[in-house]
């Protein structure tokens, strides 16, 4: 490995659709996202298969995430080397704000800083990331504190027996999580009530208040005061702005809710994933109050979900809101009847309870909320570079200079992965869709996005990250893409034989290069293991581990 210390980097500018250096030369970003494990406290430590102490939202810390300071040399040489000059590094709302709402942990934020200082000297930028998975650890992903639940008047312990949430650390028996079900919180009670607050909570929840102040705007403004004073720290410290934090992220794949739901009474068109327990939003509603439901059960085939059955789910009484809560803030709203268990306003959150019109998440709820992140981004970083990331699968936002929308120093940051080989965890090299085409319009059925034997894999692989790099009218990176290391039951850990995840990560580093497209691979992750992957959701994603294969050294690109 080369050693670039002091080889420190510079400002980029952006021109047209290319981020340039002080040269004027094509700069282009290859990077990882460091890391996985940033979204998992590491005092105690906390992979998401302890349920020891997982309740106490407190008394932990992320200093460590991703790696110690002693250990940073070590990684970054490694990064270097592997000729990586640009990281997506993970920041969690929950490590800077844990203690409670406006209490941030400078001790953590001193840490990040130094780690900052170190990719400076090992010649790397940076974009910070403010990470979240389904809204929160406790609503079985990552982001958000704990006490953002309280605030809305949820029970996080409660999760669980009222299928609020299917979280890894309380699960039964933690081995046998189920693969790649965790997306699906996104459409449970929890996560999807927390996302509907925090985007539209004025819309939707007028009567929801905390100290005086609707819910919305009490959950933003914690949310922007945490990341803008983490951005003044690095400020403060000097000589990282712009030349190595290059700029912001704006949200992690951000979650709907039911914002825009047609009808609560079916599952929502717009959940693609559904897998084990299914319910929709009404009987999401009413297990949170502790009311027994007949609900579907999915499971994913290598073609998509199919309806498998249904079962009986009976929480005996126990409800998910917190005692002084007022309960379901849904039925305080008039959504459904408690009474009747009856639903009163199927199509509630389709329009606007008050004027009666259509509400489009994108331009009235995530806009308005990327307009005051930026504003207060550059509050303190005049020049950062805002990394916009619309929800997974949507067209990048038009903005709209009138509107206060942010202009000049822009990069769309879409993510994609191939879901055949994400969620089976098996690469299928003679059979490939072209999921986003078909999103796009470009077949009129699915079945024409079927594409079969080796060139077709890696036609479709190319025409997606093609209609990617066209939607972006400024440069374009891809904030995350990659495999699962773990395909077919992890036998490349027994065998030594990863031939089947190098043409996986072949493929995709093909229509990256083909498309001249930035990347931040998903996920260099420090302590990842052969037993648990990186630690998180039975996810195994991380291109390097210290455990070694029959004859290889370590896994790594």
């Amino acid at each position: 490995m080369a050693d670039v210390s002091g080889h420190w980097p510079e400002r980029l500018e952006i021109q047209g659709r290319w981020f340039k250096d002080a040269s004027g030369r094509v700069a282009m970003l290859r990077g990882v996202n460091l890391s996985g494990n940033c979204k998992l406290p590491s005092r105690p430590y906390m992979p998401s298969h302890i349920s020891t102490d997982f309740f106490d939202d407190v008394n932990i810390s992320f200093v460590g995430r991703p790696f110690p300071l002693e250990e940073a040399d070590e990684h970054l040489l490694r990064l270097r080397g592997w000729g990586v000059n640009f990281l997506r590094l993970l920041v969690t709302w929950e490590a800077l704000e844990h203690r409670g709402p406006g209490i941030y942990d400078y001790e953590f934020i001193h840490y990040i800083v130094q780690v900052l200082q170190k990719c400076k000297q090992h010649g790397i930028r940076v974009m910070i990331d403010p990470h979240q998975d389904v809204w929160s650890r406790f609503s079985g992903g990552s982001g958000a504190p704990g006490w953002t639940f309280r605030a809305a008047g949820l029970d996080f312990t409660k999760f669980a027996a009222t299928e609020a949430a299917i979280v890894h650390n309380v699960y039964p028996q933690p081995e046998l999580y189920p693969s790649m079900i965790w997306p699906t919180n996104a459409y449970k009670l929890a996560a999807a009530t927390m996302f509907t607050l925090f985007f539209a909570g004025r819309i939707f929840a007028p009567q929801c208040e905390v100290q005086g102040i609707n819910i919305e705007t009490y959950l933003q403004s914690h949310f922007f005061n945490a990341f803008s004073e983490l951005a003044s720290c690095i400020q403060k410290s000097g000589g990282l702005e712009d030349n190595v934090v290059v700029g912001y992220d704006t949200l992690n794949e951000p979650g709907r809710g039911w914002i825009g739901c047609a009808d609560l009474s079916k599952l929502d068109p717009l959940q693609e994933l559904r897998k084990g327990v299914t319910p929709s939003p009404f009987q999401a509603m009413l297990l949170g109050e502790g009311i027994a439901c007949e609900v579907e059960c999915w499971e994913f085939t290598r073609l998509g979900s199919r309806k498998r059955s249904t079962t009986p789910i009976d929480s005996l009484g126990i409800g998910a809101w917190l005692p002084d809560s007022g309960g379901c803030v849904w039925a305080r709203h008039g959504v459904w009847d408690r009474s009747t268990q009856r639903l009163l306003r199927s199509d509630y959150f389709k329009k606007n309870p008050n004027t009666g019109e259509s509400v489009d998440y994108i331009n009235d709820c995530w806009m308005p909320f990327v307009r005051r992140f930026v504003q207060r981004i550059r509050a303190v970083h005049s020049d950062a570079v805002i990394f916009v990331e619309p929800p997974v699968n949507e067209h990048p936002p038009t903005w709209d200079p009138s509107h206060g929308d942010p202009q000049g120093r822009l990069c769309y940051a879409p993510h994609w992965y191939d879901g055949l080989t994400l969620i089976n965890k098996h690469f299928n090299r003679w059979l490939a869709v072209d999921y986003l085409g078909y999103l796009r319009g470009k077949y009129p059925h699915i079945a024409f996005a079927v594409k079969i034997g080796n060139w077709g894999v890696a036609q479709a692989f190319r025409s997606q990250l093609k209609l990617l790099r066209d939607e972006g009218s400024y440069p374009v990176i891809l904030g995350e893409t990659g495999i699962p290391f773990d395909m077919d039951k992890g036998r490349a850990y027994t065998s030594g034989d990863y031939s089947l995840q190098t043409m996986a990560l072949d493929c995709i580093m093909r229509a990256c290069e083909s498309n001249l497209l930035n990347v931040t691979w998903w996920n260099y992750c420090p302590d990842n293991s052969h037993a648990w992957g990186d630690g998180w959701n039975g996810e195994d994603l991380s291109l390097w581990s210290s455990e070694r294969s029959p004859g290889k050294l370590n896994r790594s690109v």
